[in-house]
């Protein structure tokens, strides 16, 4: 799976259409194309690495401290202060 999605990801190319007919492909500097139903899929992806990276750390870190409402549930978030 991991190799499909470099491929979509490496093998972009684009091209030009003026008045209706395509003209030359090039490629695409980098990411995956605009639109692509893969997109969030990959984002999603990406979060469920984060929050498990987060969680990992949190169990590791002995300066850690739950926000006073969530520390019942064990809920964090980033953007606490």
């Amino acid at each position: 799976m991991i190799m499909w999605i470099v491929e979509c990801i490496s093998t972009t190319t684009y091209s030009v259409a003026l008045n209706g007919e395509l003209h030359g492909f090039f490629p695409g500097a980098r990411g995956i194309r605009q639109g692509d139903p893969m997109s969030p899929y990959l984002f999603v992806l990406a979060m469920e690495i984060l929050h498990l990276i987060l969680l990992q750390r949190i169990e590791q870190a002995e300066s850690f401290q739950y926000h006073w409402q969530c520390n019942e549930m064990k809920l964090f978030k980033p953007l606490f202060r």
